[in-house]
């Protein structure tokens, strides 16, 4: 397990190399497999926290919970007005 620094993912080069990976992938994938949309969380996932067993496995309703903020903001496009309160997902 390792943990990705924020500096680290605000280099430039890094983020290249991700995308060129990325398109590198979807080339190879049906239009329905691809990656659409990425984003870098900024937490160590652990067996303490709760977001992966002790087999390594990914707990994948946790993790959404816990990120979904930064999840409802990928995938969904967000209209925010002049009002507070007038907030809503597209």
């Amino acid at each position: 397990m390792f943990l990705v620094l924020p500096a680290f993912i605000a280099q430039e080069s890094v983020k290249q190399i991700i995308a060129n990976q990325v398109r590198k992938t979807n080339a190879t994938l049906a239009p329905y497999e691809q990656i659409k949309r990425y984003q870098f969380i900024h937490a160590e996932w652990t067996v303490e926290g709760g977001e992966i067993t002790p087999k390594q496995s990914l707990k994948h309703k946790l993790i959404l919970q816990k990120n979904k903020l930064l999840y409802v903001s990928t995938s969904n496009p967000v209209s925010v007005t002049s009002k507070a309160t007038d907030f809503r997902v597209l």
